[in-house]
């Protein structure tokens, strides 16, 4: 028996994690252009709603689908009992636990990254503070999905093969 842990589809979305710091790093840009019109603390509670938010009630309502690569997705009548079971595991209380717990180390890297946004602003490609803050939401929106993601992952490589049978 093949165990389920040399599955593909779970290290290419486990190594999403590699991607995370360019999310962040352009987060910084959009956050280091020009002035910013809000308090901080509103403009970080407009990123975490925007960035964190959608995709935390994906992951707690119905979870990223491993399987569905782009060019590469498995049809869910062409699915293998393994790879059933792996779905399995992401839908569990741990999982929802973990999807929980995920942005909030997120949220206060962004909080830092406020605070290093003057050091960045003369890098900034950016016209003006609006479009940084869009630009910062969507880069924090995808750093959120590519920590998500790989921790549902994570959570299913460390499952005992007795578990998982």
């Amino acid at each position: 028996m093949r165990s389920f842990r040399l599955d593909p589809y779970l290290w290419v979305h486990l190594a999403g994690l590699a991607v995370v710091p360019l999310w962040l790093d352009l987060c910084l840009l959009g956050l280091s252009t020009g002035s910013p019109v809000f308090p901080i603390g509103i403009e970080i509670g407009f990123l975490s709603l925007v960035g964190a938010l959608p995709i935390l009630l994906m992951q707690l309502q119905k979870p990223f689908c491993i399987y569905s690569l782009l060019f590469l997705a498995v049809r869910p009548d062409r699915m293998n009992e393994d790879q059933r079971r792996t779905l399995r595991f992401f839908r569990d209380p741990l999982a929802k636990f973990l999807a929980g717990l995920a942005p909030l180390p997120l949220i206060w890297a962004v909080w830092r990254l406020y605070a290093l946004a003057p050091l960045a602003t003369d890098l900034s490609p950016f016209p003006n503070h609006g479009i940084g803050l869009v630009v910062a939401a969507i880069a924090f929106l995808l750093a959120n999905l590519f920590v998500q993601v790989p921790l549902g992952v994570l959570r299913v490589l460390l499952v005992p093969e007795r578990a998982f049978s």
